[in-house]
């Protein structure tokens, strides 16, 4: 079955077909794209069995392998380092007083390594847009 999930990742990977249950032929079809297309192959992988479950390691692959606009992605960064600049919590999650806590998080610099790994390509869509969860997860606050 043709789970949430795997369609957002088709719609994201530019993925027109849709499995028909009901097919002329009597079985499913399969999506073949362009090149090596994670994405396609996870669709694949999922409608070879019969729970629609496919190994983690396409997803990841399709994830990863999703384009992304650069710039956008910089004005992203960019508008995180402004935001970022008016975060009160900052001293004390660079060095908490409380040495129960420990969190250490050096937002400026961790944010210039997003920045410089998304001007030198290091990232895919997903790794930046990971690196700013991480970041913002790693923070340890709720209001963000």
């Amino acid at each position: 079955m043709w789970s949430k999930a795997l369609s957002v990742l088709a719609i994201a990977a530019g993925v027109t077909a849709i499995p028909v249950d009901d097919h002329p032929a009597g079985k499913r079809r399969l999506l073949f794209t362009r090149g090596v297309d994670y994405c396609a192959q996870a669709y694949n992988a999922s409608l070879a069995t019969n729970t629609g479950y496919f190994p983690t390691s396409l997803a990841l692959k399709c994830l990863q392998s999703l384009p992304y606009d650069q710039s956008v992605a910089e004005s992203i960064v960019d508008s995180f380092i402004k935001m970022f600049a008016f975060y009160s919590a900052e001293s004390y999650v660079e060095k908490s007083p409380n040495p129960m806590v420990q969190l250490n998080v050096d937002i400026p610099g961790t944010l210039n390594t997003i920045q410089s790994g998304i001007q030198s390509q290091k990232y895919s869509f997903f790794e930046y847009q990971y690196a700013l969860d991480t970041l913002v997860s790693s923070l340890n606050d709720g209001t963000l």
